[in-house]
Parts: C-alpha cells; structure tokens; sequence
C-alpha cells in the first residue's frame, strides 16, 4: 500500500518512501520548494494527516479493482504469438 506512492493537492505532494510496506511519509510544498528538497512532514502533521486520509480513501476504493493481482497470465505474451502468425 505504501511502496511508490504519492498523493498531492494544489499545494502539496506527499510521498512515501517506504523501502517496505511501512509508510514513510515525506511532504513538499510545491508552490514554495519546486524542487521537492525540504521535507515538511514533521512540521506540517495536520497536512499529512489530510493527505493520508485522502490516500486511504482511495486506496480502498481501488483496491476493489485490483481483484485479479494473484491471476497467472498465458505461458506466451499473445501479442508476440499474433504478430508472428501475420
């Protein structure tokens, strides 16, 4: 849930950067730092906790889509079967 993700608004974008799947959260203003090179997380929890309760909400509305992750796939990609019947 918390690998590789981010969740922004018009001012803010907050990052995981969870090397597992513990959450890591890490907060940029991007109107003030563009760059993204002063973590606000610290200074800023009540943003934080806004953000990550809008990424929860997400996240449990996605995760209804994501029903098949465990599907295995055909043993040949058939796209690359298909082109090389034509």
């Amino acid at each position: 849930k918390y690998l590789n993700c981010s969740v922004r608004n018009t001012r803010y974008h907050m990052v995981s950067a969870a090397k597992d799947a513990q959450k890591a959260w890490e907060l940029y203003d991007i109107k003030a730092d563009i760059g993204e090179k002063n973590d606000l997380a610290t200074e800023k929890p009540e943003v934080v906790k806004e953000l990550e309760a809008a990424y929860d909400k997400w996240w449990e509305r996605a995760l209804k889509g994501m029903e098949n992750e465990d599907a295995v796939g055909p043993k040949e990609n058939p796209f690359k079967v298909s082109s090389r019947t034509h």
